[in-house]
């Protein structure tokens, strides 16, 4: 997974200077995110909202999608989605 974000020179300098490694961030407003399978076939989305999923929801998400290799250490995090408009045009 890739995720691309502008990030004001004061913070990057110190994320570059060892002072800082943790980046708080909010989203909606237009904020988007680009899903890509494994043909090809993208498609843009805004985001509506993300929260870190609470312990025991977590364990039922992967149990329910088995087909994911999750990493049991890392937090799972649900991320609200709805289509940009004309994103579709042409995906099948």
């Amino acid at each position: 997974m890739q995720l691309k974000a502008k990030i004001s020179s004061k913070y990057l300098n110190e994320i570059l200077s060892g002072r800082k490694d943790v980046e708080y961030r909010q989203f909606g407003n237009g904020d988007e995110m680009v899903l890509t399978d494994e043909r090809g076939r993208s498609i843009t989305m805004v985001i509506t909202g993300m929260e870190q999923l609470v312990m025991g929801l977590g364990e039922s998400v992967m149990a329910k999608h088995t087909d994911v290799n999750w990493d049991k250490e890392k937090p799972i995090f649900m991320i609200g989605l709805k289509p940009k408009r004309n994103s579709t045009k042409g995906l099948t």
